[in-house]
């Protein structure tokens, strides 16, 4: 017996089936994206982890690959392989993840692992990092960065009485790492400000312009415990990286942070992964192209929603987001929309109300929008909604001048018992993108994901008003043959070849629990 699924995103890349928490992995090879995450191809909560593996030329249509990494019996590796990245050197990808051998996540190490053909990878039998310090507990989530022509890498962790911090790695030997002290720790007056947290997981660096900009995933046990499903919010730092002296490791470099604030302030967004596209990188010394960071988030299953979702009668939970662009625009960070997938949508028409689409784009100033399961009141499956005729990058920064004029962009969901207030969001440029059961949105700059869950009587509601109160937006559907790449030779649209999924009454309930 099946039903229609309402709530699977489908323009999103994820695993057919299973659970999904973190990405990982992300990099351009063989000239695809390629985008791994940890997942759970057996169960719908999170347990026997493996890297699944999705690539795509175009950011939207998405192939399914091999597991790339599975625990293996017996090995480093035995008792998961969790969160790590994928480092690409002249070409050729390795794979470095957090492996934890039995006696669980206190004896957690560094591996790599080599791809030894098109979709096959050798997983190590040696680490490449020591025992953690003393006092540290909790290290995990490698992520390497290149600095003054050095190859670096740091980790996650936190100190026993709750300082978090990170460990910095000399890893210009990717196969043998040399520990250089930390990179920053939480008692830093703006990281506690900004970033406060018992244990920081999943750090990401990468530079933009002259800064840089540093991504944690803030963990408290004490909120962990209370939220019920752990994991809490993600911080940016911006700053900058200083050398400094040799003190008996090797020489370092600290980072000193100067702003921070949150890089998504819903309720449902953590452990992103950020990547320099290094193919722009080589465009931009050419002169033609100017380099950019993208960045894919986890985004987990609501808790206390209304109506909840019905997570025993499907068979997958969790998503990754949207990929995001990342730049800096003064003493603050902005993300936006990729292009690519505003790319995906077609002209703008003037909107105001009511759409039968399930998965759509909406942006106020720039635009609204979504794309969805199409009814006999929707022309496309898709579309998005743009109050100012272009669609500018989301928090781009704007020329000097008079202030940009304001727009309220509201969405709410109506059925049989009237209107259900979604989201509402004010600024000069308002973006947000709805796939399903996801809602992502841009205000300023500021990104806002959350799970939202519709029935199947209800509609979506998307309206925009200028600061005159005159309607303002615009809708865009998703382009026809975006449309038409269904599955293919293992290619699929998102995450769902079809719209209905078998009933699985056994399947078991979702909880968001974090290594």
């Amino acid at each position: 017996m099946t039903t229609p699924d309402l709530h699977r995103p489908q323009l999103h890349a994820r695993p057919r089936t299973g659970w999904v928490n973190d990405p990982c992995g992300v990099g351009r090879w063989d000239g695809r994206w390629h985008v791994m995450c940890q997942h759970n191809p057996g169960g719908t909560a999170w347990g026997d982890i493996e890297w699944a593996h999705l690539s795509s030329t175009d950011l939207v249509t998405w192939r399914t690959h091999p597991p790339a990494l599975v625990p293996r019996p017996g090995t480093i590796d035995e008792d998961g392989v969790w969160t790590g990245v994928a480092h690409v050197v002249d070409g050729e990808p390795a794979l470095v993840y957090t492996a934890v051998p039995v006696g669980g996540a206190a004896q957690a190490r560094v591996a790599v692992a080599r791809r030894t053909a098109a979709d096959a990878w050798h997983q190590p039998d040696e680490v490449v990092t020591p025992r953690s310090p003393k006092g540290v507990r909790d290290v995990r989530d490698p992520y390497l960065f290149t600095w003054r022509g050095r190859r670096l890498a740091v980790q996650g962790g936190g100190t026993a009485d709750g300082v978090a911090l990170l460990l910095l790695f000399d890893a210009d030997d990717l196969d043998h790492w040399r520990p250089l002290g930390t990179l920053l720790r939480g008692d830093d007056p703006v990281a506690a400000q900004y970033a406060p947290g018992a244990i920081w997981e999943c750090p990401q660096l990468v530079p933009v312009g002259e800064d840089w900009v540093l991504l944690l995933s803030l963990w408290d046990s004490e909120a962990a415990a209370a939220l019920g499903h752990g994991p809490q919010r993600v911080a940016w730092l911006l700053g900058g990286l200083e050398p400094t002296e040799d003190d008996g490791v090797g020489a370092g470099v600290r980072f000193v942070p100067r702003a921070g604030g949150p890089i998504d302030d819903g309720p449902a967004f953590y452990a992103p992964q950020a990547v320099l596209d290094l193919a722009d990188v080589e465009q931009k010394r050419s002169g033609s192209a100017t380099s950019r960071v993208l960045l894919w988030g986890w985004a987990w299953e609501a808790d206390g929603v209304a109506p909840p979702p019905n997570l025993s009668e499907r068979n997958w939970t969790g998503t990754l987001t949207y990929p995001r662009t990342l730049d800096v625009a003064g003493d603050r960070v902005v993300t936006a929309l990729a292009p690519e997938v505003l790319a995906a949508h077609g002209d703008l028409h003037p909107h105001d109300g009511e759409t039968g689409d399930r998965v759509w784009l909406a942006v106020a100033e720039a635009s609204v929008a979504g794309a969805g399961c199409a009814d006999a009141a929707s022309p496309a499956p898709g579309g998005a909604v743009d109050t100012s005729g272009t669609r500018p990058a989301a928090g781009a920064p704007r020329q000097a001048g008079s202030e940009p004029p304001r727009h309220t962009v509201r969405v709410a969901l109506a059925g049989p018992d009237g209107e259900r207030e979604v989201w509402t969001g004010v600024g000069a440029d308002v973006l947000v993108a709805v796939d399903h059961s996801i809602l992502e949105a841009f205000v300023d700059g500021q990104a806002h994901t959350e799970r939202v869950y519709p029935i199947p009587a209800e509609r979506w509601v998307v309206t925009a008003r200028d600061g005159d109160g005159a309607a303002s937006g615009r809708l865009a559907v998703v382009r026809p043959e975006v449309l038409a790449r269904t599955e293919r030779d293992g290619e699929h649209r998102g995450a769902a070849p079809t719209d209905e999924v078998e009933q699985t009454p056994d399947a078991r309930s979702a909880e968001a629990v974090r290594p």
